[in-house]
């Protein structure tokens, strides 16, 4: 995975930040629409069927 840029980030509330890093994929030419995800919150979290 590459990193694809910093963004400066006026304002912190999760609409604001929504925003921008969908206005960065669009104008990257990326479309948000095949954006995934996968998220842990620890050592106890584990991806698979054995967890």
């Amino acid at each position: 995975m590459k990193q694809l840029i910093f963004l400066p980030a006026e304002d912190r509330t999760g609409e604001d930040l929504a925003r921008l890093i969908l206005e960065e994929l669009t104008n990257l030419g990326l479309d948000p629409n095949f954006m995934v995800g996968q998220a842990y919150d620890g050592c106890s979290a584990m991806s698979g069927q054995f967890n």
